[in-house]
């Protein structure tokens, strides 16, 4: 769920988000993608984050079936600084 806020904060800056819990990364795609979806006007900057997740989804799930395992970028991610 951080991520995820962090993620909007910084793409979608004008909603409000509350951090409430965490969630395991795999989902964090998915609930960016949710989180877009109950906007009442995301625009095109909402639009397109919403197909870069969903890119992003797809390019990691192909990484799992190919090589295996997690792409370098989930594998490395850390917590980042807050604003």
């Amino acid at each position: 769920m951080l991520a995820a806020t962090s993620i909007l904060r910084e793409q979608l800056p004008e909603p409000r988000v509350r951090v409430v819990n965490v969630v395991d990364l795999m989902q964090l795609d998915r609930l960016v993608q949710d989180v877009i979806d109950r906007l009442p006007q995301p625009g095109e900057r909402g639009d397109y984050l919403k197909q870069t997740m969903q890119d992003k989804l797809v390019e990691h799930n192909r990484y799992i079936d190919q090589p295996g395992g997690d792409m370098p970028e989930v594998e490395s991610w850390r917590w980042g600084g807050h604003r």
